[in-house]
């Protein structure tokens, strides 16, 4: 495909083949095609998600931050959809401290409330509940109820809320534990079903 010249090689091309790549265990070929998809970037918002995407896959934090830092300095706009992109893919590799330092920047640049971009970091609860860091995963469960309103397709898996309800009544007074039983039966939604 390179070599003719009637085909276009773009960042969307070099995307895929590095995608293939990567679905096949073969990360040194990937990374040979991440590096020119790259260099197809001009300001392109869109394709330094993709690449902080692949690099998620990868594993690797170090080319994440730094396209993080690239993207913040080359695009005039930053939407939530990056700062979702960046979230997810912190989650993806294990750096919760990180995602919560970005919805830190984000929720103090925001001009309007996303509850998808959070929402990253309470995908993240459940590799709390892995790490058995409970009180992350509860703090992260009481804000995701506290702006549910703003999200009608989000549903916690009902594995979480009983390891996290267990630890609640292990680890509360009964006074948080009656706050946070309200707030699983909130609105026209009961959780606890």
């Amino acid at each position: 495909m390179e070599s003719r010249p009637d085909i276009t090689m773009d960042r969307v091309t070099y995307s895929s083949v590095a995608d293939i790549y990567i679905k096949a265990g073969l990360n040194e070929k990937a990374l040979i095609f991440l590096k020119k998809c790259e260099e197809k970037i001009s300001k392109d918002a869109s394709g330094y998600n993709h690449l902080i995407s692949h690099y998620a896959s990868l594993g690797n934090k170090d080319e994440m931050m730094r396209l993080w830092g690239l993207q913040l300095t080359e695009c005039e706009m930053h939407i939530n959809r990056d700062y979702i992109t960046m979230m997810y893919s912190l989650v993806k590799i294990g750096e919760l401290e990180e995602t919560e330092k970005l919805l830190t920047e984000w929720e103090s640049s925001c001009d309007r409330y996303d509850f998808r971009v959070p929402n990253a970091l309470l995908i993240g609860y459940s590799a709390y509940l892995d790490k058995d860091n409970m009180e992350k995963a509860f703090e992260c469960m009481k804000e995701a109820l506290a702006v549910q309103a703003e999200n009608k397709f989000w549903r916690p898996k009902p594995s979480s809320i009983s390891s996290i309800l267990d630890w609640v009544r292990d680890n509360r007074n009964a006074d948080e534990v009656e706050a946070f039983m309200r707030s699983l039966k909130t609105g026209s939604r009961n959780y606890l079903d």
